[in-house]
């Protein structure tokens, strides 16, 4: 059975009037498969980063895993001088403020169990929505 994922991204920047500032943020997500088992594990990378001019600290990071998804934890690792406010949690959300230096990425690995159907269901769509901007 092959499940189809959605996934939503909003990246912005928002900074005061007299700051002139810009950095070109984004974000992939990837869990590496075409298909995942009922009741089974899933792995998602997520990546953030900033390839600048300007760098983006204090970037609010989101990351909502909805059902069908269960049993949610992640660590959070920052690369090339990106740093997470949180390095490990638990749950649904994974929300948090990263620093994004000109170049630098933080790098979110988290870890959930897949809804498994009852008998009178035959077929799951997860939903997942995530999101980062500063």
């Amino acid at each position: 059975m092959r499940s189809v994922f959605v996934v939503v991204a909003l990246v912005a920047l928002a900074a005061p009037a007299a700051w002139s500032q810009t950095a070109n943020l984004s974000i992939t997500k990837t869990d590496g498969a075409l298909t995942s088992t009922p009741g089974g594990t899933v792995t998602y990378t997520i990546v953030a980063f900033n390839a600048g001019p300007d760098p983006a600290p204090g970037s609010a990071f989101g990351d909502l895993f909805v059902a069908p998804l269960s049993g949610c934890t992640w660590t959070c690792v920052g690369q090339l001088g990106g740093a997470c406010s949180v390095a490990a949690g638990s749950g649904a959300n994974a929300n948090q403020s990263v620093d994004l230096p000109v170049g630098g990425s933080v790098v979110v690995t988290a870890r959930a169990t897949t809804w498994r159907p009852t008998p009178t269901c035959s077929s799951y769509r997860p939903s997942r929505r995530w999101m980062v901007w500063a």
